[in-house]
């Protein structure tokens, strides 16, 4: 059984027990999290696919933490203008275990 769910404009292929990286969810460790957005699902012999997204299908996760992701060094350097600029940068993620599927 596994589904494909829609999270912060990205899609997650997704089955109970998964631990997912997912951009950063507005909740606190510790609570849990819906899907609604549920764009495909599989039950072992039948599959539906959505039109954007299928009604009754949820999926139900804990956030497990949310954290930052390593730093991502830009650096911008023009040649005998003196020109230097150096940027760092850190996305938020949510490590989100996944619980159950729900019909």
């Amino acid at each position: 059984m596994y589904a494909i769910i829609e999270s912060g404009g990205l899609q997650f292929k997704v089955s109970p027990e998964d631990i997912l990286i997912l951009p950063k969810l507005d909740k606190k460790e510790g609570n849990k999290v819906n899907f609604s957005k549920v764009l495909f699902f599989k039950d072992g012999k039948k599959a539906e696919i959505g039109n954007p997204y299928l009604k009754g299908v949820k999926v139900e996760g804990k956030l497990m933490r949310n954290f930052k992701d390593k730093k991502v060094i830009s650096y911008e350097y023009k040649r005998r203008k003196h020109h230097q600029k150096k940027k760092g940068f850190r996305r938020e993620l949510s490590e989100v275990k996944i619980v159950k599927i729900t019909t």
